[in-house]
């Protein structure tokens, strides 16, 4: 027992250096790469919303924009925060097309019109060349004075080391970072086209049956929108409101969405048909409770077949009708 203990104090100073080494290595690896990697995080989110609401205004009020300018925007960004923004401005645009048909309160033709604008200043876009992936994942990690110091002192914790391990750490999770968001991007791009494609087709195809039966109705743009889609004149004094909308996973059908669904119906005292290819029973029974409150002037069609929705549809307009003679 003494002669163990004799050589804890003999070697005190080295266990207290491999104490050191350890901790800065501990901290390093668990603490300093997550603060970082949030406040990037946060950085980026952060910048791709304000570049997405700069370019709708631009696109949306008709003002001309090229590759060029974007790719300003984009580098004044950068500078700024000091951080490399992981998207191409074809990237950007295809999620400001998102954007705009997801804003149900904005009619379906404007939407149509903006989407194929943006459409058209894509096609002038010149394909991504890899080079100028590599350059910018080749660019060093930027930090702010915060981070630095904290990176600086974790550095000066430690030895030779603590050094090495935490800059070959850092890069590997930088590596890792940057081909998780490019792979990421890829995946998510056609994904984002197709659900873009599909909710127009859906909404031409609901104009379509209307047209087809003769039906007397007119789209709900301008200022006097009241967040229909369509609206169907039974005669001079009678309406039935039509809204639609499709998704393609049920359960992205949260309860925020849902209400804005039904809250246009709350302003009209018309009846009302909302359209949608898909439901859970959620959406359901706040439909049958949102129905009472109506006295049953709500009326929901859940089908992705159009013959299936037209007879539906005819059905629920021929009831309203004779409610109305």
């Amino acid at each position: 027992m003494k002669e163990i203990w004799n050589w804890l104090v003999k070697n005190f100073s080295n266990l207290f250096t491999i104490i050191g080494i350890v901790l800065t290595i501990y901290f390093s690896i668990f603490y300093v790469p997550d603060y970082i990697r949030e406040n990037e995080d946060e950085k980026i989110k952060n910048i791709n919303q304000d570049l997405i609401e700069s370019v709708q205004e631009i696109i949306y009020n008709k003002y001309k924009i090229n590759h060029n300018q974007i790719e300003a925007l984009i580098k004044g960004k950068e500078i700024k925060h000091r951080v490399v923004y992981p998207y191409s401005p074809d990237e950007l645009l295809i999620q400001t097309q998102e954007i705009f048909m997801a804003n149900k309160f904005i009619p379906l033709i404007e939407r149509v019109t903006v989407v194929n604008r943006i459409d058209s200043l894509r096609t002038t876009f010149k394909p991504v060349k890899t080079d100028t992936n590599k350059a910018k994942s080749e660019k060093n990690f930027s930090l702010d004075k915060i981070e630095f110091i904290t990176v600086l002192l974790s550095i000066l914790m430690g030895v030779t080391t603590a050094l090495l391990g935490s800059f070959s750490f850092l890069t590997k999770l930088r590596k890792e970072r940057r081909e998780s968001i490019k792979d990421k991007v890829e995946s998510e791009k056609e994904d984002i086209e197709n659900r873009i494609i599909k909710g127009i087709n859906f909404e031409k195809s609901i104009e379509e049956i209307l047209r087809k039966n003769n039906l007397s109705y007119r789209s709900t743009d301008g200022p006097r929108d009241l967040g229909f889609d369509f609206l169907i004149l039974l005669n001079e004094s009678s309406r039935v409101a039509i809204s639609v909308k499709y998704i393609n996973n049920r359960n992205a059908l949260n309860m925020s969405s849902i209400d804005k669904l039904f809250y246009p119906f709350r302003k009209v005292n018309y009846p009302g048909i909302i359209i949608i290819n898909q439901a859970d029973n959620r959406l359901i029974h706040y439909l049958n409770r949102f129905s009472e409150k109506l006295e049953g002037r709500l009326k929901l069609i859940v089908s992705s077949e159009l013959e299936e929705i037209e007879s539906l549809l005819l059905k629920h307009i021929n009831d309203y009708r004779q409610q109305h003679l």
